[in-house]
């Protein structure tokens, strides 16, 4: 992500535009994601969650004190 600080006025509607996608081949991505989680449950989603995000999730499981952490948050 680019950050700007006081960006000059002419530069403002460049800054502000949207990245053009396809959606087409977002969609085929998405559908391979859906496909693994599908197949290999858990083990696609630890999987999955370390490439996206970083994250080595040892469970998915998320304790009531996680959920009322959060909700306070």
């Amino acid at each position: 992500m680019k950050l700007y600080k006081y960006p000059v006025r002419e530069n403002w509607a460049q800054i502000l535009e949207r990245p053009a996608f396809e959606a087409e081949k977002l969609e085929k991505k998405v559908s391979k994601i859906i496909k693994k989680v599908r197949k290999k449950g858990d083990a696609a989603i630890k999987k999955l969650t370390a490439k996206f995000d970083g994250v080595q999730l040892q469970q998915l499981l998320v304790s009531e004190e996680e959920v009322l952490a959060a909700e306070a948050a």
